[in-house]
């Protein structure tokens, strides 16, 4: 089993976003939920005659992975991905099914680990006869070799190289995962230059292995820009004190820090550096959820970055997800977690409406791999699904907190892009 587990740190976010603020502690079932009865459409009775693995009756039955158990931070944001997949499936049902299925959900908790990802996607398709697979977790790579094998389609949250960089049957919600070591983009570094001012960066990782690489390659993307280096350190998961690190920082003479690694952890670092007199702006990859504002006063001026649309934009979509979640989803909070789910849900369906009218595992893939333009209506920067395995997401939206409030970066709604370094 392939163990390369490149973080896009994104559960970090969510976990923090539990700890210091106000997280429900409603659990989610991981029983089936039934599709709702709506107005029959045309396509129904030619639904009715289809079959094939999770297709019966005019119903198409979806596995969904997300971590209810385990570690109790990720899993408190996690748990919810079954109530939202089917929050996204009702708006299909609603209108009388998708091409005339019902969609319905049925979940497997994966513990928060690689053999309990394994064993959820087993049952999920050996036992409960899945078409296919919404995954929300962690540990993708514990099941990727399986659910390759049966050719099974997966969409989900993008946190991990193997599967979401060389799987064809797995799509990440905002795109491919392909190895930073070798797909070395200026989108982080671009901004901090670009539109912050930086020119001396600081480099913030943890010590896993795939957050190494990230680091590593921003480095490069940092001296492709005209930016120097002036301080790079992958940090134990759990190090609160950063306070030798800022020391290191200023007599680098550093004017901006970028932290890959918790939030929790730059919630010690940015106080100890304006303690120190470090004069830099802060660039966190995540942390864009609402429940951090609960800690405002700590983070003034700081920026976030986002793959998907800010919420303060007003986009359409934005309303559409509000209402599901009040609908559905009673007591979710609105972070990370909760938008990649429904995202995953979302780019589900499109493979769906791409795979024919007697949908199989088969068309689903390879009519989806030929999607060049999906962007869950509005909320991504378009995605071209048949490069997404080689060409990583390269378009983030950024905020910055001031007040109270995330405050948009890009006022036209369009989000900062970076472009490709060249090989040495």
């Amino acid at each position: 089993m392939r163990r390369s587990r490149t973080y896009l740190i994104g559960l970090l976010a969510v976990a923090t976003a539990a700890a210091v603020a106000c997280s429900s502690n409603k659990s989610t079932t991981t029983g089936t939920t039934t599709a709702p009865s709506g107005s029959a459409t045309p396509g129904a009775a030619a639904a009715q005659k289809c079959s094939g693995p999770g297709i019966s009756n005019g119903t198409i039955k979806v596995g969904v992975i997300q971590t209810a158990s385990g570690d109790p931070q990720v899993a408190a944001d996690f748990k919810y991905a079954q109530a939202i997949t089917q929050a996204r499936f009702n708006l299909e049902n609603a209108k009388g099914g998708l091409t005339g299925f019902k969609l319905e959900t049925v979940a497997a908790d994966d513990a928060n680990s690689e053999t309990g990802n394994l064993d959820a996607a087993r049952r999920l398709v050996e036992s409960d006869n899945v078409f296919g697979i919404v995954e929300l977790t962690v540990f993708p790579g514990g099941s990727g070799d399986y659910l390759k094998s049966k050719n099974v389609p997966v969409t989900g949250w993008g946190t991990a190289t193997d599967p979401y960089g060389k799987d064809n049957n797995v799509f990440g919600d905002a795109g491919g995962l392909p190895d930073p070591s070798t797909h070395v983009y200026t989108t982080a570094q671009g901004f901090m230059h670009d539109v912050m001012g930086v020119t001396n960066v600081a480099i913030i990782g943890i010590n896993d292995p795939g957050a190494i690489a990230v680091s590593n390659a921003d480095a490069k993307a940092a001296k492709a820009v005209g930016e120097k280096v002036g301080y790079e350190a992958n940090v134990p998961i759990s190090q609160s004190d950063f306070t030798a690190d800022v020391a290191k920082m200023k007599a680098a003479g550093v004017n901006g820090v970028i932290v890959y690694a918790s939030p929790v952890a730059a919630l010690s670092m940015i106080p100890e550096a304006q303690q120190a007199g470090l004069n830099a702006k802060f660039l966190l990859s995540t942390g864009y959820d609402s429940r951090f504002l609960a800690v405002a006063d700590k983070l003034q001026g700081v920026y976030f970055l986002t793959a998907y649309a800010p919420f303060e934009l007003n986009l359409p979509i934005d309303q559409v997800i509000k209402q599901a979640f009040a609908k559905d989803v009673a007591g979710a909070p609105l972070g990370i977690a909760q938008v990649n789910a429904w995202t995953s849900a979302d780019l589900f369906v499109k493979g769906l409406s791409a795979a024919g009218a007697c949908p199989t595992r088969a068309s689903f893939i390879n009519n989806l791999r030929k999607v060049t333009n999906y962007n869950a209506d509005g909320l991504l920067s378009p995605v071209d699904e048949s490069k997404a395995l080689s060409t990583p997401t390269t378009c983030f939206y950024h905020v910055v907190v001031q007040g109270k409030a995330f405050v948009p970066v890009e006022p036209n709604g369009k989000p900062y892009c970076g472009k490709p370094v060249k090989s040495s």
